[in-house]
């Protein structure tokens, strides 16, 4: 069995959880407007810094320890296959393409993970 050094689930969530956080805070400049009657502008704040505070957590646990990292990966994959269904971006995003970009990249991170878990040495 082949066993890998490098860990790049680390790298691609913390880099989408990022990304989505900036979205999220800096929408006004791409000319959006997401602020629905139900959701207000602070609502959507608050989820943009959840986005970039989980994305700076899960890449600081990553770079003390991998091998802590590696053995948070099926709490992680639950937490991402929770967010397949109850997705905090639900009532922000009125596009089923965009849902199902996010659910279709939230598998994808959790088959990454599970993979390199079984792979790791």
């Amino acid at each position: 069995m082949i066993k890998i050094n490098k860990i790049k689930s680390a790298h691609v969530i913390s880099i989408l959880m990022l990304l989505v956080g900036l979205f999220l805070l800096f929408y006004e400049l791409f000319g959006l407007k997401l602020d629905n009657s139900e959701v207000s502008i602070y609502i959507i704040k608050e989820r943009a810094t959840y986005y970039l505070m989980s994305a700076l957590l899960i890449f600081q646990i990553y770079t003390i320890s991998p091998d802590y990292y590696m053995k948070l990966v099926n709490t992680l994959s639950l937490v991402l296959f929770i967010f397949m269904f109850m997705q905090p971006l639900n009532d922000i995003l009125t596009v089923p393409i965009q849902l199902w970009f996010f659910s279709s990249a939230n598998f994808f991170l959790i088959i990454l993970m599970q993979t390199e878990k079984y792979y790791y040495k």
